[in-house]
């Protein structure tokens, strides 16, 4: 049993030396100008205020700035949308659970009015819908 433990690590090791070597010469045989490098962040329409799940107030220890707020209202989609240029951020990958019940309901909603204000010119930020499982 332990010769089997020992060769199954050996081989482990072999693998993971030669996966180095070649992400190693990958890197360096294609180096990336920082001007075509893109910056993305995640971004969670989750947020209804007539909803227990998604302030829950027992957890949370700050207030958010714009108080505890509703992601389909279009002012605070607009006010993230300006904090998130300004932090130059190229593209925003929205959190997206279906629309199987009423919560998802919400967030496909505000997901909809957020596409719906880039689709407006009222922003320069590129969208990707990440589907939640």
């Amino acid at each position: 049993m332990q010769k089997k433990k020992t060769v199954a690590l050996a081989l482990f090791s072999v693998i993971i030396t030669v996966f180095s070597i070649w992400a190693l010469q990958l890197l360096l045989n294609n180096p990336h100008d920082a001007s075509t490098l893109e910056i993305g962040l995640f971004f969670y329409p989750w947020y209804d205020t007539t909803s227990e799940v998604s302030w829950d107030r027992n957890r949370i220890i700050d207030t958010p700035i714009l108080g505890f707020y509703d992601s389909s209202n279009i002012t605070i989609i607009k006010q993230h949308l300006k904090w998130i240029e300004e932090l130059e951020v190229d593209f925003v990958i929205i959190s997206w659970w279906g629309f199987h019940d009423s919560y998802g309901r919400f967030i496909d909603n505000a997901t909809k009015q957020i596409l719906s204000l880039a689709e407006q010119g009222k922003t320069s930020l590129k969208f990707v819908i990440m589907v939640e499982p």
